[in-house]
């Protein structure tokens, strides 16, 4: 079966099947890239309407804050439904243009 992004966790573990994830998490790799980014490339966009890399790990940032308050809350066994949330919303009341990517 495939899942879509409507069936939430299980579309994500379809990705990555049987593979070992553990390095993905511990590995530096990604840091070291985004360090190497001056603010000036940070802050690029490609095209009108198009998101700059300080937008798009921002976005990730989100989504990862989400996530990890919904694993949170399974982990307390709490019986709340887990929300939707509009990922245009947000992106229309973020602020990363005026950060640093560091921040």
């Amino acid at each position: 079966m495939r899942y879509t992004p409507e069936d939430g966790f299980q579309y994500y573990f379809d990705f990555v099947k049987n593979i070992d994830c553990k390095p993905l998490f511990s590995s530096l790799a990604t840091f070291t890239f985004l360090d190497s980014i001056d603010e000036e490339k940070a802050a690029y966009r490609y095209a009108p309407n198009k998101w700059s890399i300080k937008q798009i790990v921002g976005h990730l940032t989100d989504h990862e804050r989400i996530k990890m308050f919904r694993a949170f809350l399974m982990s307390r066994n709490e019986s709340v439904q887990l929300w939707g949330y509009d990922q245009n919303f947000l992106e229309k009341n973020w602020r990363f243009e005026v950060l640093s990517l560091q921040q």
